[in-house]
């Protein structure tokens, strides 16, 4: 769909509450859109907590608007008729479009106006009664509902225009990506750690991810799902994303050598934090973060998380901590990485998985038993071998 005279209509409202920083939360909210939509950062601008997009030339509206289901800290948005400020001009556009939604099924309207423009003769009542009429003359097999209507003709007096929509969309709601700090996501190829990913941006945290790959116990294919998960999550960002893929082959077969076999898997998350520990104090970001799920396996017991923990001193997120399982795969099939999740390429951690893992660690067993390993060589050389990839939302490159 191609109009000369269409807007999109955006709206936040946590936004709304950041006092003093409003103004710079919106102006963040602003760049994402632009570059999530792919248009012309000037084309878009806020107004007494409205968002207004002008489309560019040739863009297709409907191709933007799902663009926009992507942007974190929108509430809602539509696409909107824009009109001169006379009334004869936007109540014809309100017919019109009052019309359509009786097509597609609705038999009960409201109409609501939005009045910015204090200038503007009429009263919003005065308008609204003026163009419900309008409406009833030209359809009068509507029926008027003030508090549950099928369909709403929403109409907004501006200072230079008006503008009229009657559908609203749901945005992902939360805060704009890069507002609240930089986490790296533990990334496996399974179902949860892209869930909680989307989580964290949805509170506006810029995340990045690293993805701990074994060759040759896992092959390029498990390494590929990976890589498709971190460019399906670029895609909510709004902004570059980085993929850190290092190698954990050495580390767990060490692990299997010095460590009780029903330590395994803590002792190898123990590891995958200290790694990650040290990209984080080199790059800046403020927090570890995992898909753990409490009680969902053996190594998301209390007790395990915190012998894990105990591997660094960083604060470590966990988004999904309280989801059910079912939960987290009905989401993960909404934001679209379930198929890739699903793909039957077994990530490093199935594979070193012991038989029965223990779902009580204590530290200090684990910690003397790693302390026969040479821990400071094994990070080190996982971190020599870890390669950075980048994601713009549609391509990666090395």
């Amino acid at each position: 769909m191609k109009h000369d005279n269409v807007l999109i209509v955006a709206a936040y409202d946590e936004i709304a509450l950041k006092g003093r920083k409003r103004r710079w939360f919106a102006g963040l909210l602003l760049d994402n859109i632009a570059a999530i939509c792919k248009v012309p950062r000037e084309s878009v601008r806020e107004e007494w907590g409205r968002v207004y997009m002008s489309v560019p030339p040739g863009r297709d509206v409907e191709d933007v608007c799902g663009s926009m289901q992507r942007v974190f800290g929108l509430t809602w948005f539509a696409i909107a008729t824009a009109c001169s400020l006379e009334i004869d001009a936007f109540r014809a556009e309100a017919v019109t479009q009052a019309r359509a939604r009786y097509a597609e099924g609705a038999r009960t309207f409201a109409i609501q106006t939005m009045r910015p423009n204090k200038k503007f003769p009429l009263s919003s009542k005065h308008v609204e009664i003026d163009v419900g009429d309008a409406v009833l003359k030209e359809t009068p097999e509507y029926t008027v509902n003030l508090s549950a209507p099928e369909a709403t003709i929403y109409i907004e007096l501006r200072h230079t225009q008006s503008l009229v929509y009657s559908k609203r969309r749901r945005g992902p709601g939360g805060l704009p990506v890069g507002s609240t700090g930089k986490a790296l996501l533990l990334l496996s190829g399974g179902i949860d750690s892209p869930v909680a990913g989307w989580y964290l941006q949805k509170r506006g945290l810029k995340v990045d991810l690293l993805y701990f790959h074994s060759p040759p116990y896992t092959g390029a294919q498990a390494r590929e799902k990976v890589i498709d998960l971190a460019r399906q999550l670029s895609t909510w960002s709004g902004r570059t994303m980085k993929l850190y893929v290092s190698r954990f082959t050495e580390i767990q077969e060490r692990v299997a050598e010095h460590v009780g076999r029903t330590n395994w898997t803590v002792s190898h998350r123990r590891f995958m934090h200290m790694i990650a520990h040290h990209i984080l104090t080199q790059n800046g970001y403020n927090a570890i973060a995992t898909g753990d799920c409490i009680g969902q396996v053996a190594s998301q017991t209390l007790a395990n998380m915190n012998a894990i923990d105990a591997a660094t001193p960083d604060l470590v997120l966990r988004p999904l901590v309280g989801m059910d399982k079912s939960e987290i795969i009905r989401h993960a099939r909404e934001i679209g990485t379930y198929d890739i999740s699903v793909r039957p390429f077994e990530d490093c951690c199935v594979l070193f998985a012991p038989r029965h893992p223990t779902t009580y660690g204590r530290v200090h067993v684990i910690e003397r038993q790693e302390s026969t390993l040479d821990r400071d060589g094994l990070i080190t050389d996982a971190l020599a071998h870890t390669e950075e990839l980048h994601f713009t939302g549609t391509e990666n490159s090395l």
